[in-house]
């Protein structure tokens, strides 16, 4: 039974995506927004994402319109995902606009690799374009999917942008720590939240119990960490900004140097997160500000 689901679950993903990838782009975008529209009519999560919103950008603003803002910059973003791989050279210079290529080039110099810490802000994923539009080696940490067929599927489309994949587990850190040794280039979400005791730090003016990922690769590699961020300035064209590299000082290693290198990297990102509250992703279902639920000496 189990073998059947997967094997429908695997035909409509890979149906869903051919035919979402044969449409014309700007007719793409026009269905996504439709699509966001209509969830947002239905009131898919969002009572809490407005919530959120008022959480943290307070009563005087107006998280109806944020949200549905946020929405459509969701499912845009899925529309992108989508269309990545098709995307040429020439289109993507036309449409991401690098900002501080010279700093990654330089952190990349030191010869230990480089981190990019990226937030889920516009289309997030395009940050890894940047690998194909420089020649740089660009790998990411994912998920896995409980389908492995469509895990396997969903990898290699998602490799098609340029992007080296790892999914999490097994040897995964070794493949990463082994990619950075050779001069690779991590990009990996830096605003994800951990269901246990993490790294506390403060973002977005709330205290926030994020993940280790981050300071671990970093004081194992020993490699810079760079914020990066992506957001949208027209409905095609897109901004891909790099900040030179978190100075830190001190020996690498877990507790109060990841703390210090986390938050370093937030005080970058926050900023420019609540300039484009429109193309944050309030909907997350792991919300990063949410609290820890179990006891903290559990």
């Amino acid at each position: 039974m189990a073998r059947l689901r997967h094997l429908v679950e695997y035909a409509a993903v890979r149906g869903g995506l051919a035919a979402a990838s044969a449409l014309p782009y700007g007719v793409a975008l026009a269905w996504g927004e439709g699509v966001a529209r209509l969830l947002f009519a239905l009131g898919w999560r969002r009572s809490e994402a407005e919530r959120r919103i008022r959480e943290v950008l307070g009563p005087q603003t107006d998280p109806e319109r944020i949200a549905r803002a946020a929405l459509r910059s969701f499912l845009w973003s899925l529309v992108d995902a989508v269309y990545a791989p098709r995307r040429s050279a020439q289109w993507v210079r036309r449409h991401l606009h690098p900002e501080g290529e010279a700093h990654l080039r330089q952190a990349l110099a030191e010869g230990r690799g480089a981190i990019l810490a990226v937030p889920h802000l516009g289309s997030w994923e395009m940050a890894g374009m940047l690998g194909p539009l420089f020649g740089y080696r660009i790998i990411a940490l994912v998920a896995r999917q409980r389908n492995p067929l469509v895990d396997r599927h969903i990898i290699a489309w998602r490799g098609r942008l340029g992007v080296e994949v790892v999914p999490r587990g097994g040897i995964a850190a070794r493949r990463i720590l082994r990619a950075l040794s050779e001069g690779a280039v991590l990009a990996m979400p830096v605003d994800v939240r951990s269901p246990r005791i993490g790294v506390r730090v403060r973002f977005l003016g709330r205290e926030a119990n994020l993940a280790e990922g981050l300071g671990f690769f970093a004081a194992a590699s020993g490699a810079p960490v760079l914020p990066c961020a992506v957001w949208r300035t027209s409905r095609i064209d897109h901004v891909a900004r790099v900040w030179p590299a978190v100075p830190m000082e001190g020996k690498p290693g877990r507790g109060e140097w990841s703390q210090r290198l986390l938050q370093a990297v937030l005080d970058v990102l926050t900023p420019v997160i609540l300039e484009r509250p429109e193309q944050y992703f309030w909907y997350n279902r792991r919300w990063v500000l949410e609290p820890l639920s179990v006891p903290e000496d559990a």
